[in-house]
């Protein structure tokens, strides 16, 4: 923050964003999601009348979004810029301002003149010019220009990694679960007899070849299927 409490910005990147293409920059996307219903004033222009002679002295545009606070006219005139309420309402009878969006925009201008040095002052917005009946000047509309908005959301994620990497993870787990055959054996000794058990997810008759070879080799009996000697009647 500087002095002045104002933020001092510092150009980071450029570039546009539109409906599912976000802009991105550093870990950032800024995405575009809707467009406002009704569109926001951009600039408004403003004749500085005599309204003794009903001349034009000269006129002024304000833009919305970057106010200037003097405007210098010709001839020794200026027009002070007050106060700026862009969504203009009274609250406890005092001019204040709901949101920070021109939807509704008043002003309190100060016009300087050879014959009025210090100032003529008066608040003026739509259908609104309080105060500007007794001045030798006053302020008159002379044009709007509008703008349509659009919301953005700004969003920061630095789970992407991650996700792809459980993702990963994932695929390489179902592959060994579809392709791969998961084996258990377990052997027990009671009373001089070896008990054997087995388990496996598929492909049954090659684990008992493989089974059968290992006791083959330590010279025991091979195993037999017992339910299937049962349905033959053996």
């Amino acid at each position: 923050m500087t002095e002045d409490f104002k933020p001092k910005l510092e150009k980071v990147k450029s570039g546009e964003t539109a409906v599912n293409q976000p802009f991105e920059f550093g870990n950032y996307q800024v995405f575009q999601e809707q467009y406002a219903a009704d569109p926001e004033f951009k600039t408004m222009s403003f004749n500085i009348e005599n309204q003794k002679t009903g001349k034009v002295v000269d006129t002024i545009k304000v833009d919305l979004r970057n106010p200037q606070e003097t405007y210098k006219l010709k001839n020794g005139y200026d027009v002070e810029l007050k106060d700026f309420l862009p969504d203009f309402v009274v609250k406890d009878g005092k001019p204040t301002t709901n949101s920070s969006r021109p939807v509704n925009p008043a002003f309190v201008f100060t016009i300087k003149s050879p014959e009025h040095p210090k100032g003529e002052r008066s608040l003026i917005g739509i259908k609104l010019n309080v105060g500007g009946d007794e001045n030798q000047y006053k302020m008159g509309f002379a044009g709007t220009e509008l703008s349509n908005i659009s919301g953005v959301r700004i969003k920061k994620d630095l789970t992407l990694p991650f996700l792809f990497a459980g993702g990963m993870i994932f695929m390489v787990g179902l592959l060994l679960g579809m392709y791969w055959p998961h084996r258990r054996l377990w052997l027990k000794e009671r009373n001089g007899q070896i008990n054997i058990a087995g388990f496996t997810n598929k492909n049954a008759l090659g684990l008992q070849k493989e089974v059968n070879l290992a006791l083959t080799e330590v010279g025991l009996p091979q195993l037999e299927d017992r339910q299937k000697l049962r349905e033959e009647g053996k």
